[in-house]
């Protein structure tokens, strides 16, 4: 007589299976999460650094200011501003850069500006570090027809000094710090803080 050979799996063998995928799953879900917002605030520094190039790029293009603002810090209009007035009027386009979720304004770890910001007090916190003509923190800066940065005032529309648009964007998730750097002539840099290292890189 012939013996049977049974194929498949015992009801044990399955469980060792199912466990081993369950542990293994621990251990790698969390780091994927990590990996994602990581991903995340690097995109939106990289979407802000985009932004900058852009509006240079117009008002180059178009010899006309590109008002670049910060929604909350983290979203970014540009205004192509064809009457160079500084101020948003009926017909003139807006493009905006929607910031990704997880990312907020300012640093988690960072414990130093990033080299070639022009603030020196370390007043990174709230993401931006671009003086205004009055002497105090502005959320919007003019890309002249020059492509050079300034920061303005309006009524009537008064661009400051060259350089006087330098600043830095920082954006974390909490675990990450990303800084975007624009120099005084339209220049973008994007930096990453190295915890280990303590320093920008």
């Amino acid at each position: 007589m012939r013996s049977k050979s049974q194929n498949g799996f015992t009801l044990i063998e399955l469980m060792i299976v199912v466990a081993i995928m369950g542990i293994a799953s621990l251990v790698t879900v969390p780091r994927f999460i990590d990996w994602l917002e990581d991903i995340r605030v690097k995109d939106a520094a990289r979407g802000v650094a985009d932004a900058f190039a852009l509006a240079r790029v117009e008002a180059i293009r178009n010899q006309n200011n590109q008002i670049v603002s910060f929604q909350s810090n983290t979203t970014v209009t540009i205004l192509d501003d064809t009457d160079n007035d500084g101020v948003a009027d009926v017909g003139e386009s807006v493009t905006t850069v929607t910031a990704q979720q997880g990312v907020t304004p300012g640093a988690s770890a960072a414990l130093s500006n990033v080299p070639g910001d022009p603030d020196p007090q370390n007043e990174f916190s709230n993401g931006l570090t671009f003086i205004g003509l009055d002497s105090n923190p502005t959320n919007s800066l003019a890309f002249l027809p020059t492509g050079i940065p300034v920061v303005f005032s309006t009524s009537p529309f008064t661009p400051g000094a060259v350089g006087s648009g330098s600043g830095g964007v920082y954006l974390t998730n909490g675990r990450r710090d990303y800084a975007i750097v624009l120099n005084a002539m339209g220049g973008v840099a994007v930096g990453k803080w190295s915890r280990s290292d303590a320093e920008w890189r």
